[in-house]
Parts: C-alpha cells; structure tokens; sequence
C-alpha cells in the first residue's frame, strides 16, 4: 500500500496554477447580468473526464467533489472572490501529466463548474472565462452587460430558483 502512494507521488507534477476573473477577461455575475457576486473559487485537478450530462444533478460542491474523487482531487481554495474578481496564482502540485483541471465557483447568487486546460509536464494552468475548455454548469463567454465584462455567467443555485419560482408563481395566481 505504502509503495502505491510512493509511485503517484513520483508521477505528480507542480506547475504554477493561476485562476483569473477581472474586468479584462470578465467579472463573476449571476447568469448574464451585470450583478456582480461574491463567493470562493475552488481548484481541480483529477483523470475524471466530465460531461455536461454528468453534472446535470450536482447542486453541492460536496456532489462534485464526490464525482471526481481524489487524484489529488482538490488542489487549492476556498480562494475569495468579492465583485466578481479574483486572482490567485501559485506552484501547486496537480497529480500526474494529462489530468483535467476544474473550477468550481460558487457564491450566495449560484455557482458554476468549469473545465480548464490538462496539467502539462512543465509551465502552467491558467483559469480565466477565455481558456475553458468546457462549461458544464454556467458559462464563460465575455459579455458586455450595461458596461460590465462578465466572464464567468453562475446559475442559481436550486434553492434560489426554487424560491423565485414560487414567487413568481403566486403573482400568476393572484391575477387570476
């Protein structure tokens, strides 16, 4: 068992790994708004292939962390995003060469999951709105809004539709 862990190690690369949301690349917001959140990004690196059917259910970073596992599985965060920006980036040890990286953003507004590039033998992972390679759940297309770069667009969270629906909901019914 101990040689096991000792022989992943070995195939396990640190490359510097950045994560990017400002004005030039795009802001967080809530969908395609210009409602800036606030909330903590977290950063993936693990074999798991994902696809949007895969994620269709997960509500929970924990469901999302399950569906992936540990290869290392979590690499860094919680790292705090406050009007939609953040950055952060350092040496991080990312499990072996050809992982997929993931970001999972999340705040009280929704929460996004995106694909970013495969961890490479030498150099950097970069995680900004203009390099996913795919958006699972949210999107990360740059969008003008009212003047605001949004970049990375969250969904509500299911507690929050859920709410809005009911609201909107009873405004139906009160016409009738």
């Amino acid at each position: 068992m101990a040689t096991a862990a000792t022989i992943g190690a070995a195939n396990a690369v640190s490359v510097t790994l950045t994560g990017i949301a400002n004005t030039s690349v795009g802001l967080v917001t809530a969908g395609t708004s210009a409602t800036l959140l606030s909330g903590n990004a977290y950063f993936y690196s693990t074999a798991v292939d994902l696809t949007v059917a895969q994620v269709a259910g997960i509500t929970t970073r924990a469901a999302f962390e399950a569906l992936i596992g540990a290869d290392p599985g979590a690499v860094r965060g919680p790292v705090a995003f406050t009007a939609g920006a953040f950055t952060s980036s350092a040496a991080t040890e990312m499990g072996a060469v050809g992982n997929n990286t993931y970001l999972f953003l999340e705040s009280a507004g929704g929460f996004g999951i995106f694909q970013g590039p495969t961890v490479p033998s030498l150099g950097a992972v970069t995680m900004n709105p203009a390099n996913m390679i795919e958006d699972l759940k949210g999107t990360s297309t740059l969008t003008n809004v009212s003047g605001t770069n949004s970049g990375f667009q969250l969904v509500p969270e299911p507690s929050i539709a859920l709410l809005g629906a009911l609201g909107v909901f009873g405004l139906i019914r009160r016409r009738r």
